[in-house]
């Protein structure tokens, strides 16, 4: 009785690891096409997806590395855990996307090429913006623990998106829109924010160790518990900002304008 009670459960694991395997396999499946008509792509890595247009249906949680989503339209994206290390996605918009813990190690996401008059894919290179020239759009988006290490995003649009724990070391954010967005216990360290428009902006405990805060906007910033050493705050506007706890050591100050309204060389 018991030999037999062993078999039929050997037999019953292995049916069960069986259809555990096929079913991984079903959930892997093909990579997904997105996009209609000639403006169509396979979600693969090095893909040319550039202006697809698929909102809303977007799933894919692998290997995307170095793929060109230059200016497509992937609103409410869900990308959790997916690579996108090099990837292209300059005037991309992926407004309501799902990133958590998704990497976007040195991706490009600051102002998209010109579009080229021909089939052939426009260079990787940036425009020359004048003043409001558009980069990725990922306002109210959910990126929570993503890696933006060295990534650009210049230009970008991240108006009340939350970005809790992400890294963002070395990441390029000039002139980006940080409008009521969550940056709660983000890693900026060395980060380039020159120009951010971050009113409301919540950068509690946040890392900002020798970050770049030249002329940034950061009225009713909460910046509370937050490291600040040897920032550069000189032109930046912290009306009304919360400083509380917050670490100063070396930092720069100069026409800094403090939370009381006062401006300052020599710190608030």
């Amino acid at each position: 009785m018991i030999r037999r009670a062993l078999v039929t459960f050997t037999a019953a694991t292995g049916l069960l690891l069986g259809l555990s395997a096929l079913g991984s396999a079903a959930h892997a499946g093909p990579a997904p096409v997105i996009g209609t008509g000639d403006r169509n792509c396979v979600l693969t890595k090095h893909a040319n997806c550039r202006d697809v247009v698929h909102k809303w249906r977007v799933e894919h949680h692998g290997n995307l590395t170095g793929i060109r989503l230059t200016r497509a339209k992937i609103h409410g994206a869900d990308l959790r855990g997916a690579i996108l290390d090099g990837a292209n996605l300059r005037g991309a918009v992926l407004r309501h996307a799902h990133l958590h813990e998704a990497s976007f190690v040195n991706a490009k996401m600051g102002p998209a090429p010109r579009r080229s008059g021909s089939n052939v894919a426009p260079r990787d290179q940036p425009p020359v913006c004048t003043y409001g020239c558009e980069g990725i759009d990922l306002g109210f988006t959910i990126s929570n623990g993503a890696n933006f290490t060295g990534a650009d995003l210049t230009n970008a649009m991240l108006n009340g998106s939350q970005n809790y724990t992400s890294n963002f070391t070395n990441a390029t954010l000039v002139g980006a829109e940080l409008d009521g967005a969550d940056f709660q216990a983000a890693n900026l360290t060395n980060a380039n924010l020159t120009r951010v428009s971050g009113e409301g902006l919540t950068l509690m405990q946040a890392n900002l160790t020798n970050a770049n805060l030249t002329s940034a906007y950061l009225v009713n910033a909460r910046l509370n518990g937050a490291n600040l050493t040897r920032a550069n705050l000189t032109g930046a506007d912290l009306t009304g900002v919360d400083l509380t706890g917050a670490i100063l050591t070396g930092v720069i100050w100069s026409q800094t304008t403090c939370p009381d309204g006062t401006v300052t060389n020599t710190g608030c």
